[in-house]
Formats: structure tokens, sequence, C-alpha cells
């Protein structure tokens, strides 16, 4: 690629270090390799209120030199989610009064239930909307400093596009959306009629305005088309940072698969009500039964949320099938200690959502399993994420609801397991097939996209190719 003269790019991301999460890597990563295509990478981003989770090693990543503009919730929203949050985690006293009915614990429970009802009745289109405004006159005084030449938005947050937008009425900048997830056709999507009427105006406001449009699965594209005909859209992968597979390859020389005799299944990431491994669970208790294999040669290590917020249904069925004894849960862990646990395991799970739809997902976590390269046992629908995974060395996949295909799967692995024929570990940087997945190339492809917007031709097509200077702004 030829190197034209350099330009600046303002990327709204509300999700950026030293946040933690799986929305993270996308601008982490750009912000790392763009300067390497002749990019200016400037941030416009949140300062973390304290109820997301923080991971500061992805700080790594960000060269120093990076201009990063905060903007902090308003203090009135965060007084909110501090009432809702104590709503949510009430001690045992409290909840013995929550049983018997007492006056105080009322009183709680319709406090924090009328901050809910007001939360999704104004909060629209999702909670970060409280981050508009401030976002907005940051990134105003951001594209004044320092000669921005185009806008960049990722999201979710959608709110990260509606920023975007409001930026490009008052410069005229080109400006490329990102969407990670879809939006108004995003399995989780809003069932009330006048609040998905009024987002579905706004994300067609947002697909006339932006100049371009890129997303990170080839369903995701064909679902936008359909919306939205005339628009330009490009599919980028998410990926892997090949940083990062070296310093998985040196955990994996440390801590040999199988080294303790154990069949050890990891899963890293968030379990809800709709996508959850009880169906998997289920099927292990009855390879246990049949003598397939007993608890002590099995572990299941997970790190993340393990049951949401006011459930425990996972837990509980842990505790029904006499599984405790594998089972640990790691809670929330940061990336490199995630890692580090996945290159200890001798499986890798993954686990899908249970909506018709969720095929069209390539789920973030497939990509970090990928650069760990052991097996994995994919519960996923047909789809993107389930051809890929075939296409590697032992690969284990069944629906998340099928409990007898589950169990099938199961007991052909633990045949495979029992008799040593799991391969070497999967080298993603050795194989040609992988190239569109690693966080360089794609970098790659967004500086020329960028580079070709701001001389002012419009790409179309799929790419399918083979200590930071903060300001805080005062709310």
């Amino acid at each position: 690629m030829n190197r034209p003269a350099p330009l600046t790019v303002l990327i709204i991301a509300y999700w950026f270090p030293p946040l933690g999460g799986g929305g993270v890597p996308r601008a982490q990563k750009l912000v790392k390799y763009l300067p390497r295509y002749g990019i200016r990478p400037v941030v416009l981003t949140v300062s973390p209120p304290d109820y997301l989770p923080l991971d500061e090693g992805r700080f790594s990543d960000v060269p120093g030199h990076v201009p990063v503009y905060r903007v902090p919730h308003p203090r009135w929203h965060l007084a909110l989610r501090s009432r809702l949050q104590s709503g949510r985690e009430r001690g045992p006293k409290e909840a013995d009064r929550a049983k018997e009915g007492g006056s105080s614990s009322a009183s709680a429970r319709a406090l924090r239930n009328a901050a809910i009802a007001l939360r999704s009745a104004f909060f629209i289109p999702e909670e970060e909307i409280v981050w508009y405004r401030g976002a907005v006159k940051a990134g105003l005084e951001a594209v004044r400093a320092h000669r921005v030449d185009l806008l960049f938005s990722t999201s979710g947050p959608v709110t990260d596009h509606l920023v975007a937008r409001a930026l490009q009425r008052r410069t005229h900048l080109p400006w490329v959306a990102d969407f990670r997830d879809p939006w108004t056709q995003n399995m989780h999507f809003t069932t009330i009629p006048w609040r998905a009427a009024l987002e579905t105006a706004m994300e067609r406001a947002v697909f006339r305005s932006a100049t371009h449009i890129t997303t990170v699965t080839e369903a995701f594209r064909r679902g936008f088309l359909a919306l939205y005909p005339e628009a330009a859209i490009d599919v980028i992968y998410n990926g892997f940072d090949p940083e990062d597979v070296q310093y998985v390859r040196h955990l994996r020389e440390s801590r040999p698969p199988d080294s303790d005799g154990v069949l050890t299944f990891a899963h890293t990431g968030i379990l809800y009500e709709k996508r959850h491994p009880r169906a998997f669970f289920q099927a292990l208790r009855a390879l246990m039964d049949e003598g397939a294999i007993d608890a002590r040669s099995l572990k299941l290590e997970f790190a993340g949320m393990f049951d949401p917020p006011g459930r425990d249904d996972n837990r509980r069925m842990i505790r029904t099938l006499g599984l405790e004894t594998a089972f640990v849960d790691h809670g929330h862990l940061p990336y490199f200690e995630a890692l580090s646990l996945l290159a200890r395991a001798t499986v890798l799970l993954i686990v899908g959502d249970l909506h018709p739809r969720a095929g069209d997902y390539i789920p973030g976590k497939l990509y970090d399993y990928m650069m760990v390269g052991r097996p994995i046992f994919a519960l996923l629908r047909p789809g993107e994420a389930a051809d890929i995974i075939r296409s590697l060395p032992h690969a284990y996949t069944a629906p998340p609801d099928d409990e007898a295909l589950i169990r099938a799967e199961l007991r052909r692995l633990i045949a495979d397991w029992r008799r040593g024929a799991f391969p070497e570990a999967l080298d993603v940087l050795g194989e040609a097939a992988f190239v569109r997945y690693r966080r360089d190339v794609q970098a790659e492809q967004f500086a020329e996209l960028f580079h070709r917007l701001v001389k002012g031709d419009r790409p179309s097509g799929v790419y399918t190719a083979s200590g930071v200077g903060d300001r805080k702004l005062q709310d």
C-alpha cells in the first residue's frame, strides 16, 4: 500500500481503555495500528463510571502521544445509577426484610422500580445517551484542536453514531459509522412499538448521513443492505492481535494441556437469560451417570458473568446436577489473565444465544479462542461463527438448546481426549485463511478506506483480504 500524506481521524468510542470487556478491542487496536498506515488517531471516549469493569492492562496498546478526550457522565445520572446498584445489592438482612414485606424494603423496591421505568422511558436509544451532549461538545473541541480530517464512530453503544452525526452536521467531515452489532435488527431490540419507531428513525438518519458504513459479519451487511440498499457497506472483521498471539504461545509452552490428566473446559464472557449453558451441564451429567467421565477428571472454569444480576439459574443447576466439585467461577478477569485461563484449559467453550437469528453473530471471544489454539466446543446456531469453527482442527458444535446433540458431541470429544487425539495448538499466524482476522491487517483496510474517503472517493464492495494524554472535561 502506498503511503499517502498523514491524516487525522477522530475515533468516537464509548468503550475504550481502561474499560474492560469485549467492546473495547475494536477501537483499542485501531489506535495501536493506524499510525503504521499514515493515520493520526484522536480519541473521544467516556470517563469511566464506577459501575463499569476496568482493565488497566488494555492501556499497554495505547500510544502515549495519542490525544484522548474523556467525557464524564452527568452527576445526576451517576447518582441514579448508584441508587439502582444499591437496590440490587441488598445484604442478607435487607433480603430478609423484603421477604417479610418490611416497609423500608418496599420503599426501596418502589424507588428502584421507578428508576428502572425512568431509564427505560427516557434513555433512548440506550443508557449511554446521557453521554451525548458532553461528547458532542468535546468532539467539536477535538476537531478544532487537531485539524481532524475524518470521523469514525463504532457501536455499541449506538449513541456513538448519534454523537458522530451531530459532529458531521457541524463540520461536514466524511464519516465512517462502524457497527459491531446490528441496531434495529438486533436480536435484543426493543419490543415497545413507539420506542422501536423512534429508534428506526434514528438508524435511518445515521445511514443517510454517514459517508460509509462498516460492519463485522457478512450476515450483518446483508441485513443492513436489505433496509438501506443504497448504502456503501464494507465488512472488516473483528480479530486477534499478532502480538497477543506471541504472548499466548509463551503461555501454552509453560503449561501443556492435559498435564494434570483433567479435562478442563474454560469459558470467558457474559451469560444471561437467553445465553446459558444449562443444556451443556445436563449433557455432562448424563455422561457422568453412564460412566463416560467422572467428577475427578473434569473441571469447568468460567470467567466473566456467570449469572446476570438478581438471578442464579446457572448456579442452581450446577448444585442440582452435583457439579460443584468441578465448577470454578473466577468472576471478571483482566484480559491477559483471561488469556492465561484459556491457555491452561483443554477445551474452550463457546455458549451462543438461543435466539433464531443468533447465527448472524460472530462472538468476539471466538478470535481469542482461535488465537489460543485449543480445541473448541461451541454451542451455536448455524451461521458464520459455526462455519469458522468447523474449519478448525478438532472442533465440536451443537445447537445451544439440544441436549441430545450436545451429549453426542461431548461423547466424541471425550473419546478423542482419552486416546490423545488432540493435535498441536493451531498457529493462526501461519495460516493464510486467518489473515483477514489480524488486527494489523484490519487497521490497514480501515486506513485505505479513510484515505480514499478523504480524497472524495466512495469505495464499495467487501474487504476480505487474506500513559495517555487524557483531557477530562467537566460536565
